[in-house]
């Protein structure tokens, strides 16, 4: 005799979380409009839809069922992982609204107002897109962050606690996908420790972006739980003495295609993020950045705010490249030059050999210059460069000096990057300094190079500069705008190449343009390729000849 199942419950039914528009729902469901950022999130997923243990009820955190395809991506962060989310009370009614079979509340309306996420592994870790959860993990750049955490196109989630036990070292490394066998010999056998102070700006976070793969980031950081080790790497005889250092963990999941099927891609990094002291025999700096590892190298970006770093740390690099006399000094002075102002150290990154003892491999200095090239001496603009002097043991001599104009990167919140570091940030300093464009007939301090054909472009918005003792190297590459053919040929400037110097003492220089232009033949014309014309234009100035 067969008996008959018994109901489920409220609790073990399923919902699901449509969007308003979306004509085909499954009961029983919950509905948020395309509007809102809840909206936006689910339009974003594979599956256009949220399913939950159980009808969600308001500001109560509901599970999302195992079934839910955004869980079983999730799942690929960790398999024992929880998921929930919470949602706002029901909409009211306005007066005299009636809905057949409904009561005071148009209960099918929902939007959800916080996600939560729970880990096992490596440890005990929650995260939650609760406000004053990302006010923490981001600081005053979570003020763009909306409920329920969005910010198009990503959704953020905090750390909101985890477990402060120690874990080994390499538990923490392996879990963002590196191999054991990547930990470098002196790491091995060390503790950590997950951050539990959770200071205001510590970036502990889950960032989830459906548009890029459905790619999933998580940043972790752990306490070193002790110094000795990094101390007596025998780095000492390079004068570094660390103060901190935190283990860096980022694992990241993303979708990939085999055999005509979705399936994740795992990438992961960890690094040492590093406080440190190096001396040179004109100061101590202090410094911050991060160290990096991979096989018989380690490498090295560090940053300082103590006053005045760019002589102490060039003397600090000669004493490790063993010259004498002052021998990068020449750096100083190129960099201190009309006509160049407001030179700020940025940072340095070095890279060591480790295969048989320690030993400076190659190194570059990035500093910020405003200068007068470019603009109108009447004014009070200044372009910005970024110079960067690189040396390279392999390749002889005392290295090189080149810069770049300035870009705006056009990021309003680089600190929301998943990818950002403070060791990254190379943005403009201070935040919100003007970058103008170059004019070209300003780039010749003190001289104005008149009778420029008006068909050339008038501004540079990209360009390098080389420096050496004698003279400011200058290039840039200018490309007109495309021209559709018409009734007629159409004539258009292509591409202009710009090569410019001058002498530091400003009596000699060269100005050299070279010019492709061409011809649109007519929409009717047989021959399609456009006829393309050269030249160039050369001005030279000396003592003795202009």
């Amino acid at each position: 005799m067969s008996t008959r199942p018994e109901p489920a419950s409220a609790a073990d039914e399923l919902f699901h979380i449509y969007l308003t528009s979306e004509t085909e729902k499954k009961e029983p469901y919950l509905e948020v409009d395309d509007s809102t950022n809840s909206g936006a999130i689910i339009s974003k997923l594979p599956s256009k839809s949220i399913t939950t243990k159980g009808k969600p009820e308001p500001n109560t955190a509901t599970e999302l069922d195992d079934s839910d395809q955004s869980v079983k991506w999730l799942k690929n962060i960790d398999d024992a992982g929880k998921f929930s989310l919470t949602i706002k009370p029901g909409k009211k009614r306005e007066h005299g609204e009636t809905e057949e079979g409904g009561g005071d509340e148009d209960e099918k309306k929902t939007e959800i107002i916080q996600f939560d996420f729970e880990f096992r592994e490596p440890s005990t870790f929650k995260f939650s897109s609760e406000s004053s959860v990302l006010k923490k993990a981001f600081g005053d750049a979570a003020k763009d962050i909306q409920e329920p955490g969005f910010d198009d196109p990503r959704l953020y989630l905090g750390l909101k606690e985890s477990d402060s036990k120690e874990i080994p070292l390499a538990t923490a490394w392996t879990y963002t996908g590196l191999s054991e066998g990547s930990i470098p010999k002196f790491l091995k056998g060390l503790q950590v420790k997950p951050d539990v102070k959770l200071a205001t700006g510590h970036r502990n976070a889950l960032w989830i972006n459906p548009e890029a793969s459905l790619r999933v980031t998580v940043r972790l950081v752990f306490g070193l739980a002790s110094l000795d080790t990094l101390n007596s790497l025998g780095l000492s005889a390079l004068k570094i003495n660390f103060t901190e250092a935190d283990l860096i963990c980022r694992k990241v999941v993303s979708a990939g295609k085999s055999g005509g099927e979705t399936v994740p891609v795992k990438q992961g990094n960890a690094a040492l993020s590093i406080g440190c002291k190096f001396s040179s025999p004109s100061q101590e700096l202090d410094a911050e950045g991060v160290m990096e590892f991979a096989e018989d190298t380690i490498s090295m970006t560090l940053l300082s705010k103590s006053e005045d770093p760019i002589a102490g740390a060039l003397s600090w690099l000669e004493g490790l490249l063993g010259l004498e006399n002052n021998e990068l000094g020449f750096v100083t002075d190129l960099l201190h030059k009309e006509p160049f102002q407001g030179v700020q150290f940025r940072r340095i990154k070095l890279l060591f050999d480790t295969e048989v003892k320690v030993k400076l491999k190659s190194f570059k200095l990035d500093v910020q210059v405003s200068s007068s090239i470019g603009q109108d001496p009447q004014s009070d603009k200044k372009s910005l460069f970024l110079l960067s002097y690189t040396y390279n043991s392999s390749a002889g001599g005392l290295g090189t000096i080149r810069g770049e104009l300035w870009e705006d990167s056009g990021i309003t919140n680089p600190t929301l990057n998943p990818t950002y570091e403070t060791w990254t940030d190379l943005e403009p300093f201070p935040a919100g300094t003007s970058l103008p464009p170059l004019q070209i007939k300003y780039l010749i301090p003190g001289q104005t190079i008149d009778d420029i054909p008006h068909t050339v472009p008038d501004t540079i918005e990209r360009a390098f500069i080389t420096l050496s003792a004698k003279e400011v190297g200058f290039g840039a590459t200018v490309k007109a705008k495309e021209v559709s053919p018409g009734a007629a040929p159409q004539p258009y400037l292509g591409q202009i190449k710009l090569d410019a110097s001058f002498q530091w003492d400003r009596s000699d220089f060269k100005f050299d343009l070279y010019v492709m232009t061409g011809i649109v033949p007519p929409s009717g014309s047989a021959h399609k390729d456009p006829a393309l014309l050269t030249g160039s234009l050369m001005y030279q100035r000396s003592k003795t000849s202009t």
